[in-house]
């Protein structure tokens, strides 16, 4: 073992001791302050034992979350820790809120029972939300094949639209004391909305049919325009647009007039960009031809090896790449035992872990230090390859 593979074993090691330690000091500091025998209850006389079940259930959760991120080193382990770190949370929320109506028994809380009657509802809201966060950080997983990449703009648009659909109702569940609460929660939804219809542009963006190709290229991108796009468009239509045309007649032939020149300037504008890089004019005649523009294509192994290094580089996924070099290798005569040594550098790379602890800064620190380590590595393994093809540059 190496001594940076010792260094991570041990770093892992007390990230492990750590989490243990802490999630039975917090459970046990949970259960001893709301229990019946606790401080809580014995010198404040406020019965809070209903909050021992969503406090023990979101740390053992969360410690079943880091455990799986830590001891699994794969795909396999990343997707169960971010399903237990969702499911941590909806557990939390769905037995908190669900119990909301019961802080109602403490002094000076029964005036707001309304107030807690609404947030009672907020359980279900509160699992669609977390479930659809925790589907939108599954889809940013899916980069290690290209399998895995096709289905990647369906899940994150799905989870949008679910995390869209928890605020809606969370928003809807205080409209019985705040009637705009649900409208809000509408425009929202539909911001939400847009941007999964903006991820969905992905599919489109390399159709044989220009006006396809364009219009997906333009949902796909400024997926925080649509966003914001998305959410104005459903706040015109229902606040603005009312009030609008409350107090002016003439405002439903207005809107249809704007609505026929903003359509014939998207026209015209789709129209100007097919002409402009898919036709070229014939100025020595008096009729125009279309002529095809044929664009210079690079090598598919070229633009595989292209792909591959720069998923080992912004994930760290490197078992194709190596396979791939590992191949070309081989078809030129050399042993194993080269090869793995000339690959080293890219095997036995392995990426810092972040405590759970740490804040963002730290974090993100940690992750352009492991970015940095695997350029460092593909970029030697790359002189050694050409030192082995040019003998002369070693």
């Amino acid at each position: 073992m190496s001594k940076h593979q010792r260094l991570i074993y041990r770093l892992k090691r007390r990230h492990l001791i750590a989490s243990l330690i802490f999630t039975t000091v917090a459970c046990c500091v949970a259960y001893y302050l709301f229990c019946s025998a606790g401080p809580i209850y014995k010198y404040l006389h406020l019965d809070l034992g209903f909050l021992i079940l969503p406090f023990l259930g979101y740390y053992i959760l969360r410690l079943l979350s880091r455990l799986s991120g830590s001891l699994i080193r794969s795909f396999t382990g990343k997707l169960a820790a971010n399903l237990l770190n969702g499911a941590a949370f909806s557990f939390f929320s769905y037995f908190l809120f669900s119990q909301a109506l019961l802080f109602t028994r403490l002094p000076g809380m029964v005036t707001a029972q309304t107030f807690y009657n609404n947030v009672s509802h907020l359980a279900i809201p509160a699992v669609l939300f977390f479930a659809g966060l925790t589907i939108f950080n599954i889809a940013k997983l899916l980069t290690n094949s290209a399998r895995e990449r096709l289905i990647s703009p369906a899940t994150a648009a799905g989870g949008q639209v679910i995390i869209g659909c928890g605020l809606w109702q969370s928003l809807a569940a205080f409209s019985p004391s705040w009637s705009p609460a649900n409208n809000i929660g509408l425009i929202f939804f539909a911001a939400l909305l847009a941007s999964a219809i903006s991820n969905l542009g992905s599919y489109g963006e390399n159709s044989s049919n220009p006006v396809l190709a364009d219009a997906s290229k333009w949902l796909k991108d400024g997926p925080a325009g649509k966003f914001f796009l998305g959410g104005m468009v459903a706040a015109y239509l229902i606040f603005i647009r009312p009030a609008i045309f409350s107090v002016f007649p003439y405002s439903y032939l207005i809107e249809w007039l704007i609505f026929c020149f903003l359509s014939w300037r998207i026209f015209s504008g789709v129209r100007g960009s097919l002409q402009k890089r898919y036709s070229i004019p014939l100025k020595d005649s008096t009729w125009q031809k279309h002529i095809q523009k044929v664009n210079n294509l690079m090598d598919e192994d070229f633009t595989k090896l292209v792909i591959l290094q720069k998923d080992y580089v912004d994930t760290g996924f490197r078992r194709d790449l190596l396979e791939y070099l590992k191949q070309i290798l081989l078809k030129n005569g050399m042993p194993d035992d080269e090869i793995s040594r000339t690959l080293s550098l890219i095997i036995e790379q392995n990426d810092l872990k972040a405590p759970w602890y740490l804040f963002g800064l730290l974090k993100r620190r940690i992750s352009r230090q492991n970015r940095q380590n695997r350029i460092k590595s593909l970029d030697n393994t790359i002189l050694r390859l050409s030192a082995i093809s040019h003998p002369s540059r070693q």
